[in-house]
């Protein structure tokens, strides 16, 4: 693993892995690593298909159990941060189905970035769809929590890439995001670039 601290200004968060071991099976994904990085807006975790990104990031949101050690995540106030996770694949994002029925279960009661979705199921939209309206449920609900966002553009054409890395790096700018990735589309944006 190699952790680039791209931009130098102190950051509003910070992440720090305590001597981090986490296999997934028999695959080593990280061995007793430590580090402590400092971001306010994209931090990019970054590398081929297999390489043990999303493993990593599902540890970061306390979903993947780690084999040693600790992460801590802290917002500029020195608590805990929290995270919304955001699965790579859409449909895994949705309990009921129901895009309306979905916002009730979050609390989410502005119902306007969601308008033309309102009525309809979510085997009516397209994969783009349905990744925009997962990232701005956990936009509408984070309330300061890191999102972390688990191959966001991954399956889409090049338009619906580019629409939704838009609304990534505009919602980027207050709010942070730990973004596991094998392309290229925030490199620029990134505060810390994380390789393996």
């Amino acid at each position: 693993m190699n952790v680039n601290q791209l931009n130098n200004k102190c950051g509003d968060y910070r992440l720090i892995f305590d001597n981090v071991s986490l296999y997934a099976g028999d695959k080593v994904i990280l061995e007793q690593e430590c580090f402590n990085i400092t971001y306010s807006n994209i931090v990019i975790l970054k590398g081929q298909i297999g390489s043990g990104k999303s493993t990593i990031l599902k540890a970061i949101a306390g979903i993947n159990k780690l084999n040693s050690g600790s992460i801590f995540s802290y917002n500029k106030n020195n608590e805990n941060a929290g995270a919304v996770y955001v699965h790579s694949q859409p449909e895994l994002n949705f309990l009921t189905g129901y895009i309306k029925d979905e916002l009730k279960i979050l609390g989410i009661k502005d119902y306007s970035p969601f308008e033309k979705y309102l009525n309809k199921s979510i085997y009516e939209l397209s994969g783009g769809a349905l990744k925009k309206i997962s990232l701005l449920m956990a936009l509408h609900i984070s309330s300061g929590r890191i999102i972390l966002s688990d191959e966001p553009l991954d399956m889409l054409d090049d338009i619906e890439a580019e629409n939704l890395s838009k609304v990534i790096i505009e919602y980027s700018k207050h709010t942070p995001f730990i973004i596991a990735t094998h392309d290229k589309h925030f490199d620029k944006y990134a505060d810390v670039l994380i390789s393996l």
